[in-house]
């Protein structure tokens, strides 16, 4: 059985997002687990609807180029549409390809959406801050640094556009931004 690190200790989530892959996981051995996080995510959906795909044909009216779940050659299909339970916040963070999956097709991307869909909204806290000061990391022996738990001083003094969600809100926003939920 293959285990991923927690966004957090208490932070819940199903599925897989590239970002994860510094934490010290290999790409591949990454990959190895979208079967089964798809069929976890399909459990989910098919008792609601699909995001994914409702997003996708949304952006599809809208922009020229494809829009589509990214792929690799000897791979197959990436994972898409990672489900948090975020009640306990999600520590700053961004998520861009380019520099979490160095050595593979998805790292050839230009530019990047991340979207979040709110389907329960906490009494209290539960904003999501995105702050504008594109995320660039300092590689350490050819990789790439964390995505996740950046430092505070990676967004000193940046402008940020602080969120407080409804329930049923979609929020989309350069993933290369950093980003975090209180």
């Amino acid at each position: 059985n293959f285990k991923l690190s927690p966004l957090k200790e208490s932070t819940a989530y199903l599925g897989i997002a590239h970002s994860q892959y510094p934490w010290g996981c290999d790409f591949k051995e990454v990959t190895a687990a979208v079967a089964e996080a798809y069929a976890d995510q399909a459990y989910v959906f098919t008792r609601s609807f699909d995001p994914v795909v409702r997003i996708m044909e949304t952006l599809s009216g809208l922009w020229n180029g494809r829009i589509e779940i990214a792929s690799e050659e000897g791979i197959g299909r990436l994972f898409a549409g990672v489900i948090i339970d975020s009640t306990s916040g999600v520590d700053l963070h961004a998520d861009f390809a380019r520099y979490v999956s160095t050595g593979y097709a998805i790292a050839n991307c230009d530019a990047q959406l991340a979207w979040n869909v709110y389907v329960e909204i906490p009494e209290a806290g539960g904003e999501t801050i995105v702050y504008d000061r594109p995320w660039t990391p300092l590689p350490t022996d050819d990789r790439p640094g964390p995505a996740y738990d950046l430092s505070r001083a990676s967004v000193t003094g940046a402008e940020c556009v602080t969120l407080r969600p409804r329930t049923g809100d979609v929020l989309l926003f350069n993933a290369r931004n950093p980003h975090e939920v209180r």
